[in-house]
């Protein structure tokens, strides 16, 4: 629970100007909501969906980054679940 208030004090710095060190596995906590993805796409995206969402979830790497940075992330991790789920 700490972690999870850490990065939300993170974003909201974000919000307010300043720089922060995050993660896209940090991003990814936000931005996916695996239960809804479940129950709108069939089984095969589903799991193309998981795996990406693994993949992210492993990259630990901290960058600085500045909100237009963090807006930059989360868009190119966003295009890639897009391009799973409309094919």
């Amino acid at each position: 629970m700490l972690t999870q208030a850490t990065k939300m004090f993170k974003i909201a710095q974000l919000q307010k100007g300043k720089t922060v060190k995050l993660s896209r596995a940090d991003i990814l906590d936000f931005s996916i909501n695996l239960i809804d993805i479940k129950k709108r796409l069939g089984n095969e995206q589903y799991k193309k969906i998981l795996e990406l969402y693994k993949k992210f979830s492993k990259d630990r790497e901290k960058i600085e980054m500045d909100l237009e940075k963090y807006n930059s992330v989360i868009e190119d991790m966003m295009k890639q679940f897009h391009e799973i789920e409309n094919n």
